[in-house]
């Protein structure tokens, strides 16, 4: 995976790193200098960690707010915790793979709320 910094009013791009991973990257997320990859060996490499937990490969991440979320192919999508590292919570939303995640936040009057909604 190559991370380019893009100059638009240079109309130029600068390669700043190129990271290596031991296993096919299916999923990149980007927020600002951080970065989330998904991997066929079940690892997501986050937050300077290579983190497990999924039983089966990563097709997606998403950052979203302070944690990354991702779908694994073993149906569940996972939360992982930008401070802590650690695995927040889980959900098992099928027995078939999860492919894709879209994060949208959703504020009414300065106040934050979730859903999980699946489409078919």
């Amino acid at each position: 995976v190559k991370r380019w910094r893009i100059e638009p009013d240079k109309q130029e791009a600068t390669l700043v790193e190129t990271l290596q991973f031991n296993s096919t990257v299916y999923s990149v997320s980007r927020r600002s200098e951080q970065m989330a990859v998904g991997c066929d060996d079940r690892a997501l490499h986050a937050f300077g960690k290579t983190l497990f937990g999924h039983g089966a490969r990563i097709w997606d991440v998403k950052f979203f707010e302070d944690c990354v979320i991702s779908a694994g192919e073993d149906g569940t999508l996972r939360w992982w915790s930008g401070a802590g590292q650690q695995f927040e919570e889980t959900v098992s939303v099928s027995r078939s793979p999860l492919r894709r995640i879209a994060v949208r936040r959703n504020q009414k009057n300065g106040e934050k709320s979730g859903f999980l909604k699946k489409w078919r």
